[in-house]
């Protein structure tokens, strides 16, 4: 179970002491265990790995410290493969029961709609997984995006001090 004690490491590592005092420091570690409740520690320690070494696929852009959200993007990442085997076992146990007295037709009947329902199986998956190339582009144009938004915030600081300069 994720606790705060848990997190205190995470974030030991990843932030610079001077930066966080101890009551922001304890806020901000009850920010990410409430926002992380539902992960499992093993995924939050890979992501966080992750982080660390390069290989995240969620939408950081790799600067600061990654925020919960990031995290919880991450996790959703790791444990993709694992929730969609639970959710293709779980649809074979609820498939339905055939009993020796069904009739040949009724048998081909439920054999079709196996057959169906491991086709779709086959087709399934929780989140479109991307590739490295996807994520990159997509980092490369949150980069672009935000040099334009501080080059234009840039731009409206100085007009601001000239017109305060000039008055």
């Amino acid at each position: 179970m994720l606790t705060t004690n848990n997190l205190s490491g995470y974030t030991r590592r990843h932030e610079h002491s001077a930066s966080y005092p101890g009551r922001d420091r304890a806020a901000r570690l009850a920010v990410y265990a409430q926002h992380l409740e539902g992960q499992p520690t093993w995924a939050i320690e890979e992501a966080r790995r992750r982080f660390g070494k390069g290989g995240w696929k969620c939408n950081w852009n790799g600067r600061g410290v990654p925020s919960p959200q990031n995290i919880n993007a991450e996790c959703a990442f790791i444990t993709l493969e694992i929730e969609t085997e639970i959710a293709r076992i779980s649809a074979i146990l609820d498939a339905e029961l055939v009993n020796n007295e069904t009739t040949e037709d009724e048998r081909r009947e439920a054999v079709a709609r196996w057959e169906q329902l491991k086709a779709d199986m086959g087709r399934s998956n929780v989140i479109a997984q991307r590739t490295d190339e996807e994520i990159a582009a997509e980092r490369f144009e949150m980069s672009r995006a935000n040099d334009r938004f501080r080059a234009r915030e840039a731009a409206r600081r100085a007009a601001q001090q000239k017109e305060h300069a000039d008055a």
